[in-house]
């Protein structure tokens, strides 16, 4: 229910309704983030693929983020 497109380095994002989704983090720890706290809203469950990427930068990110949604 998003729209994403990419020009270059720069990525566009238009709103909508998140719905599930499969997301690819293509091993990228700031998409893997992303994704889970768009998830958030989200109408069913999101899965984020090559999740364990945010370990790159902020390995306890999964944990925290748990914590903060209960």
């Amino acid at each position: 229910g998003i729209n994403i497109t990419i020009e270059d380095d720069v990525m566009f994002i238009t709103g909508g309704v998140i719905k599930g989704a499969v997301v690819s983090s293509n091993n990228d720890h700031r998409i893997a983030m992303a994704a889970a706290i768009a998830g958030i809203n989200s109408k069913s469950d999101i899965v984020i693929t090559n999740a364990h990427s945010v370990t790159k930068s902020y390995p306890e990110f999964f944990e925290e983020f748990g914590i903060l949604q209960h």
